[in-house]
């Protein structure tokens, strides 16, 4: 049918054509007239994926040649013989189900995670957590802005309940999606829900990534509910606090917020100072207060840049590390430093900060597609790159290849949201403003 393979192709540009080889060249036709196509998906998993991904844009752009819209109307496949068959068909087995669990660092643990001031109720938490035989919170939500620990804090909880024969199932958001995904596929729904049910312990990282995942949330809200009517703790991170969390269903937050809720705050100079203490004293690598200092100032007082320049210099210092001022540590980093001052504020930041928090990628911001899922996240972005890099309209039209008014619009759309306190764009503006800064 041309209609459809025109509009395949005028995806292609916007989701990429690996994408529409895996999810919609599947798709079977089964019959099509002048204003319907009806189509038969392998699993109901694919039609969840269509409605959630394509079915808005289809509805503005799936037209025939008369100008004129064409429904799309889907089916599951019917996987039962039909009726008077007689052959025996060979059933095959499903394919045997292993489940994907993300690596505990072995850095990340509870004796490296540098408990500051302002966090020493993480502590007290993690202490009563690991030594209590009762559930004192259930679940447990942490949640901060990039280079807080929050990774760093789910896995020090992994670790430390390990030790006491827990059994412990660590994974993040995406890959609870990857081993849903990957059990449908291949008929093991069964296995699925026995690995991540039949545990004591489940820690997911950024929860914020389930976002628009309608089938993988449906899935989770039952995993939570076995576990939590078993009595089973449950420990969770995301970049915003529940009642702030973007396409994520209202009884999955509502679950969120039963329990408790805590930020993970920002190092402060002091703490990080600490932290360059043990790191260089556990790589024996002597460095002086004014070396200290510099190491943290030139990378953003970002504990992930600071770690990696402290482990470079420990590798490239060799025998001058006694001797390691910030003219020579300046030298031995260069290009760790150049690359720091590339990553500051930018357009390419700003993009990428927004992408990630609406679980997008950079690619869809910049796309062409109207939809208003990628639509809402650009006017943000628009907005942000005037307002935090001062930009002429026309530089910011051309670098989302749209005409400046567009981008005035834009603008102006944003600026009247948020002096509304849009309830969607307040939160979500506050959010990416944190991780920007």
């Amino acid at each position: 049918m041309q209609a459809w393979e025109s509009f395949l192709d005028k995806l292609k540009s916007d989701l990429g054509e690996e994408t529409i080889i895996k999810w919609l060249r599947p798709l079977k036709i089964v019959h099509f007239d002048a204003g319907n196509l009806y189509l038969e998906a392998e699993s109901s998993f694919q039609i969840d994926w269509f409605e959630e991904h394509i079915r808005a844009e289809a509805k503005k752009t799936f037209i025939n040649n008369n100008f004129r819209p064409i429904k799309i109307h889907l089916t599951c496949a019917n996987q039962q013989p039909l009726k008077g068959k007689t052959d025996k068909q060979e059933i095959l087995p499903p394919s045997p189900f292993v489940i994907i669990r993300d690596q505990l660092l072995p850095d990340y643990t509870k004796n490296q995670f540098i408990f500051s001031e302002a966090n020493q109720i993480l502590s007290h938490l993690l202490t009563q957590t690991i030594s209590s035989k009762e559930l004192v919170f259930n679940p447990i939500f942490f949640y901060g802005g990039p280079c807080t620990g929050k990774t760093h804090l789910l896995q020090a909880f992994a670790y430390e309940l390990q030790k006491i024969h827990t059994n412990v199932l660590y994974v993040r958001a995406e890959t609870f999606t990857e081993n849903l995904v990957k059990a449908i596929r291949n008929g093991n729904m069964l296995d699925f829900r026995k690995s991540h049910r039949h545990i004591d312990v489940l820690i997911i990282d950024d929860v914020q990534h389930l976002g628009r995942k309608m089938a993988t949330q449906e899935e989770f809200f039952h995993t939570f509910n076995t576990l939590y009517n078993q009595g089973k703790q449950i420990i969770l991170s995301a970049n915003v606090p529940p009642g702030s969390l973007q396409y994520i269903e209202p009884r999955l937050i509502s679950r969120f917020e039963w329990g408790l809720s805590l930020p993970i705050l920002k190092l402060e100079k002091a703490d990080l100072l600490l932290m360059v203490e043990n790191r260089c004293r556990q790589l024996d690598l002597p460095l002086a207060e004014p070396s200290r200092r510099f190491i943290i100032e030139s990378f953003s007082a970002n504990p992930k840049s600071i770690q990696r320049a402290l482990d470079a210099l420990y590798i490239r210092a060799s025998s001058a590390k006694r001797s390691l001022t910030p003219p020579k540590i300046q030298l031995i980093l260069k290009d760790l430093l150049e690359q720091e001052q590339k990553e500051v504020l930018s357009p390419e930041r700003i993009v990428s900060h927004i992408a990630d928090f609406y679980g997008l990628s950079s690619k869809d911001i910049l796309s062409k597609s109207q939809t208003q899922e990628c639509t809402t996240p650009r006017q943000l972005a628009m907005f942000l790159c005037r307002s935090q890099l001062k930009m002429p309209f026309m530089k910011i039209g051309e670098y989302f290849n749209r005409d400046h008014s567009t981008v005035i619009s834009s603008v102006k759309i944003m600026e009247e949201k948020i002096q509304k306190r849009d309830k969607e764009i307040s939160p979500a503006l506050a959010a990416i403003q944190q991780k920007i800064q």
